[in-house]
C-alpha cells in the first residue's frame, strides 16, 4: 500500500532517528538544516547525519503556532502528540478527566499515515543526481500534503454528545512529517511518517476534543489509493516518467498493485528489495500453512491481514548508528556493484528517458481519454450512448459486488483509483474526477443504513447541519450501500428455506433412523443427534447446520450423509468446498464426493459446455475413423470416462448438496448454488459457523440471518476440549493446565465483548486473565512460536 496506518501513543520513534536530537545537542549548526529544499545550503541536507527533522502538517497547524511546511523541533514534537498539549501556549489540549479510553488503555496520541513508493522510484531516487533527487522529494512531499489536505476536507471530524452522537465538523489537522530514507535492511527506501495528532478543534463551540477515529480506519484504503496516484502524476508531470505493471505481481491475488516505472530493469529492484523477499518468502509458507491447517484458499483481505502480520514480525531493529544520506548513498553504489555489477546506471536513465508519459488536464479530455484506454477492461460495460464516466461507474460497481456485499462511499472511491491508476490525470483533478464515477456509482446503490434525522427537521441551527448538508446525527462517511443485484441474490437464497421440498423426510422418519444408527454404534450426542434428524426433516429446500469449532459439525454431516444414501443411493451425497484443500477433507470425513464451488460453477459456465461439446465431436469423429474393434473399445472407454468425470461434477435430482462452511462462501457463490439445486430438484444444506472469518470475496450473512431466523439445527456441545483428570497424569506442570470449563470460556471468548460497555470490557479482561491461569496464552513472534509448537508436538 502506499499508504499505511498505524495507532500510535507517542511520537518518540521518530524523534529518536531525526537530526533535530543532533542539533539539540550543539553537534550540528542551525544553518545545516534549512527549511525548503531549496534553501541556502541545500547540499547539507543531504550531506548531515540523521534523518531531517520533522515539518509541520495540516491546516490546523496555525492554531498551534506552526506553519505547514515550515520545521518543528522535537519538544515542540512531543508537546502536540505525546503530551497533547497546544506547542504555542503549553495549554493542555485534553478533555477535563479524560486520561484514557473506556478500555482502560492509554490515549490514543495520533495516527501514523505512512507514505511509501514503488521499489523504481526509491532506486532512481537513490542513483539520481542531486537536482533530479530533489525533485522527487517535493513530488513526494507534495503528494503528501494533498492527501493529508484531502483527508480534511473529505473525512476530518469530531464527535459530540453522549456517547459522541453526533459527528461534527472540524478545523482541520495539525502534525508531523518525517522523511525516513532506508528500509531497516539499509536499501533506498524513501517513505514519509506523516504523524496526525488526536486532537482536533471542534468548529461549533471550538473546544479541544478527539478526531473521530472512524473516519481514519474507514478512510486508509481510500487514501492509500489516492496518495499512490497522486505519486505517479506528480513524477510525470514534473519528470515525464512512464509506468507499467510489472510482470512480477500480476496473480499475486491482491486487489492493488503498485506499477513501476518503465526502464528500471527488474533485476536491480530483486537487488535492492531485500525485505520485500524475506516478507514475501515467509508470507508464502503462513499462507500455505493455513490453506492447508484450515482447508480453505486464502481471500485478499487475509491476505493483507496476514502480510502486516508478517511485516511487523520481520522487522529488524534500527540500528543506533545514523548515516546521513549521502553515507547511504555510497553504501548503495558499494550494493550495487556486489549484487549487481552488470547493471549500468547510465542505461538505466537512458531507458527511462525513452518512455515518456505527460498528465492528462482536466476537462472532458480526462474522462474521454480514461474510456479510452480502458476500454478493454469496460468492455462488458460498454452501452451505446453512454458517457466514458458512467462506464467507469458501471466497471466500479461491478468490481464492489465481486468483493463485497455492503460498502461506503470510500470503499467506492477507492474502486474508482484503481480504475483510474493506469491514466497520468492532471494532480489537482485527480480526486475530482475520482470521486465524479463514484458519485456516479453510489447513485445506482441502495442504502441501507437509515437516515435517522433530515437537517430540516433539526431547524436552521448550522451547528446540527454537517458539511455534507445532512443532519449531525446522520454522517454520511458510515453509510453502507449494497446492490439490488445483492439483495436480488440473497433474497433469492432466502426463499429456498421457505420453499416445500419433496425430498424432504416425513415427522420422525429421521429420529427413527438416527436413533437406529446409534444403536448400532453411530456416537452421536442428543444435540447432533437432534441436528442430523432436523436436516432430514425439515419440510424446506435448504436448511443448515450451525455450531462452533469443536462441536461436532462433520460428524453430524457424515451421519446425515450415511442416513441420506440409505434411501437415496451410493452417489446421492454431493459436499461443495471452498478449496482443494478442503474437498479432499471433507470427502474423506463424511465418505462422498465432493468438488471445490469454483469447479461447480464452472462444470455449468457457457465456455465449459462448449469445450465438452467440442469433445464429444472429437470423440465421434475417432469413433467413426476406428480402423480395429479393440481401438474403438478404447474410445468407448474414454468416452464413458468422460462423461463419468463431468457427471461427478454437477448437481443432480434427489442429491443432498453439503456446502463446507457457508459462512465464508460469497453471496453471488451461493445464490448460483441454490439456483442449481432448484433446477435439478436437489436439496440444499449449508453448515459453518458464521462468528468465524468473512468470505474471501463478497462476504454475506446468509448463514447468520439463518441462525436469526432459526432456519437451522444448532451444536452448544464442545468435545474438542477433554479435562479428565488421567489424560493430565503426567503433565509436567503438575496438572495446572488442566481446565475443566475450557468448553465454556472458547464459547465465551468466540462471542467477543463490546468495546462502548465497561462490564463486557471487564468481563473480556477477566476471560483473558483465566486463559493466562491455565498456561493457554503464548507470547512469542511467529518462528519462535512455530518452534515451540512443533516441539510440543
Amino acid at each position: 500500500m502506499a499508504i499505511s496506518m498505524t495507532k500510535l501513543s507517542s511520537a518518540d520513534y521518530y524523534l529518536d532517528r531525526t537530526r533535530e536530537a543532533l542539533q539539540a545537542d550543539g553537534a550540528i549548526p542551525d544553518e545545516a538544516t534549512p527549511g525548503p529544499l531549496t534553501g541556502p545550503d541545500p547540499a547539507a541536507y543531504y550531506n548531515a547525519e540523521g534523518n531531517p527533522p520533522g515539518r509541520w502538517i495540516g491546516s490546523a497547524s496555525r492554531l498551534l503556532g506552526g506553519e505547514t511546511g515550515r520545521q518543528a523541533g522535537a519538544e515542540t514534537v512531543r508537546m502536540l502528540i505525546n503530551e497533547r498539549r497546544n506547542p504555542e501556549t503549553g495549554r493542555s489540549l485534553d478533555q477535563a478527566g479524560i486520561r484514557a479510553d473506556n478500555d482502560g488503555q492509554p490515549p490514543i496520541a495520533g495516527y501514523d499515515l505512512t507514505q511509501t513508493v514503488p521499489k523504481s522510484v526509491s532506486i532512481l531516487w537513490a542513483f539520481a543526481d542531486q537536482d533530479t533527487r530533489r525533485a522527487i522529494d517535493e513530488c513526494l512531499h507534495q503528494a503528501a500534503d494533498m492527501t493529508i489536505g484531502y483527508f480534511e476536507a473529505e473525512y476530518a471530524a469530531t464527535r459530540a454528545g453522549a456517547g459522541g452522537v453526533a459527528s461534527t465538523a472540524c478545523d482541520g489537522v495539525a502534525g508531523f512529517a518525517f522523511d525516513h530514507w532506508d528500509s531497516r535492511d539499509g536499501d533506498p527506501h524513501p517513505h514519509t511518517h506523516l504523524v496526525i495528532s488526536n486532537r482536533v478543534r471542534r468548529t461549533t463551540d471550538g473546544q479541544w476534543t478527539a478526531l473521530d477515529g472512524r473516519a481514519v480506519y474507514g478512510a486508509t484504503v481510500e487514501l492509500s489509493e489516492y496518495n499512490a496516484n497522486l505519486v505517479k502524476d506528480l513524477l510525470t508531470q514534473r519528470l515525464g516518467w512512464a509506468w507499467h505493471e510489472p510482470a512480477r505481481a500480476r496473480g499475486r491475488g491482491t486487489r492493488a498493485v503498485a506499477g513501476e516505472v518503465q526502464g528500471v530493469p527488474e533485476e536491480l529492484i530483486d537487488a535492492f528489495s531485500g525485505r520485500d523477499r524475506e516478507i514475501e518468502t515467509r508470507l508464502a509458507a503462513i499462507i500455505d500453512e493455513e490453506e492447508r491447517r484450515t482447508g480453505h484458499t486464502i481471500g485478499w483481505k487475509r491476505r493483507a491481514e496476514l502480510h502486516k502480520q508478517v511485516w511487523l514480525e520481520t522487522r529488524k531493529p534500527k540500528t543506533d548508528a545514523r548515516p546521513g544520506l549521502a553515507e547511504l548513498t555510497r553504501r548503495w553504489h558499494g550494493k550495487l556493484r556486489a549484487e549487481a555489477p552488470g547493471t549500468s546506471i547510465d542505461a538505466m536513465w537512458q531507458a527511462v528517458d525513452s518512455h515518456r508519459d505527460r498528465t492528462i488536464e482536466l476537462g472532458q479530455t480526462a474522462s474521454r481519454a480514461a474510456g479510452i484506454r480502458l476500454a478493454g477492461q469496460l468492455a462488458d460495460h460498454q452501452t451505446p450512448g453512454r458517457t466514458e464516466l458512467e462506464r467507469l461507474a458501471d466497471a466500479a460497481m461491478a468490481h464492489t459486488e465481486r468483493t463485497r456485499a455492503t460498502w461506503t462511499l470510500s470503499n467506492i472511491r477507492a474502486e474508482a483509483e484503481r480504475l483510474l491508476a493506469d491514466i497520468r490525470l492532471d494532480p489537482t483533478a485527480r480526486a475530482d474526477t475520482a470521486n465524479q464515477v463514484a458519485e456516479l456509482a453510489i447513485r445506482r446503490c441502495v442504502k441501507i443504513t437509515p437516515t435517522r434525522y433530515r437537517a430540516g427537521q433539526a431547524g436552521d441551527d448550522p451547528a446540527l447541519v454537517s458539511r455534507a448538508g445532512r443532519s449531525t446525527f446522520d454522517d454520511p462517511t458510515l453509510d453502507r450501500y449494497t446492490s439490488q443485484t445483492i439483495l436480488d441474490m440473497e433474497k433469492r437464497v432466502m426463499a429456498t428455506f421457505g420453499r416445500a421440498d419433496p425430498l424432504a423426510w416425513g415427522p420422525g422418519e429421521g429420529t427413527r433412523l438416527i436413533q437406529s444408527m446409534r444403536a448400532g454404534g453411530n456416537r452421536l450426542s442428543d444435540d447432533q443427534a437432534k441436528a442430523a434428524a432436523y436436516l432430514l426433516e425439515n419440510p424446506h429446500a435448504a436448511s443448515a447446520l450451525i455450531g462452533p469449532a469443536g462441536t461436532g459439525k462433520t460428524t453430524t454431516m457424515r451421519t446425515v450423509a450415511r442416513a441420506w444414501e440409505t434411501r437415496h443411493g451410493r452417489g446421492s451425497v454431493l459436499g461443495l468446498t471452498l478449496s482443494v484443500r478442503a474437498r479432499d477433507e471433507l470427502a474423506d470425513r463424511i465418505g462422498t464426493n465432493a468438488i471445490t464451488i469454483a469447479k461447480l460453477l464452472d462444470n455449468v459456465s457457457e465456455r465449459h459446455r462448449a469445450q465438452i461439446d467440442d469433445l464429444r465431436r472429437e470423440f465421434r469423429c475417432r469413433l467413426a475413423a476406428a480402423r480395429t474393434p479393440a481401438e474403438r473399445d478404447r474410445i468407448r472407454r474414454a468416452i464413458s470416462e468422460s462423461d463419468a468425470r463431468e457427471q461427478a461434477g454437477l448437481i443432480h435430482p434427489g442429491q443432498l448438496v453439503i456446502v463446507d462452511e457457508a459462512g465464508m462462501v460469497g453471496t453471488p457463490e451461493l445464490d448460483a448454488i441454490a439456483e442449481l439445486c432448484e433446477r435439478a430438484g436437489a436439496r440444499l444444506a449449508l453448515t459453518g459457523d458464521p462468528m468465524q472469518l468473512d468470505a474471501p470475496a463478497a462476504p454475506g450473512g446468509l448463514l447468520a440471518w439463518a441462525e436469526r431466523e432459526h432456519r437451522c439445527a444448532t451444536l452448544t456441545s464442545l468435545w474438542r476440549f477433554r479435562s479428565d483428570p488421567g489424560l493430565w497424569a503426567n503433565d509436567p506442570d503438575g496438572g495446572r493446565a488442566r481446565w475443566a470449563d475450557e468448553g465454556k470460556a472458547t464459547l465465551r471468548l468466540r462471542a467477543g465483548g463490546d468495546r462502548a460497555k465497561p462490564d463486557s470490557v471487564e468481563a473480556c479482561r477477566r476471560l483473558v486473565a483465566e486463559y493466562a491461569a491455565h498456561h493457554r496464552c503464548v507470547l512469542a513472534s511467529w518462528r519462535p512460536l512455530c518452534e515451540r509448537c512443533f516441539s510440543a508436538v
